[in-house]
């Protein structure tokens, strides 16, 4: 099971061709769901960068904002009542703790 949202700075891909951050969404707390994504190029080690992800409930969709700038968009996101805890720097899938955060995290700020 994958609890999202979870933005990440990932390798190059197939979806931008180069480090990029990545907000997933998964459409179930279930094994193997389906993951949406919003993806904004441009990810660089030893930078700090200011993260902002946004869900639209009325739209289905979600905005990643990149240092102040809306840099990517998912669509289609599927809303799910979660029964764990709000975790940050890193995921869980399937169970098992897993992309961990290299680096640290920062000034959160959650809101209902």
């Amino acid at each position: 099971m994958r609890r999202s949202w979870r933005p990440q700075p990932t390798a190059a891909n197939s979806h931008t061709g180069s480090p990029a951050w990545a907000l997933s969404f998964t459409s179930a707390d279930t094994a193997n769901p389906t993951t949406t994504y919003a993806y904004a190029a441009g990810a660089s080690a030893g930078t700090w960068t200011y993260l902002t992800g946004v869900y639209n409930a009325a739209t289905r969709t979600a905005q990643l904002y990149v240092d102040g700038t809306l840099a990517g968009t998912a669509a289609g996101v599927t809303p799910w009542a979660a029964t764990g805890n709000l975790v940050l720097g890193r995921g869980l899938d399937n169970g098992s703790q897993d992309d961990w955060v290299n680096g640290s995290v920062s000034g959160v700020q959650a809101y209902d």
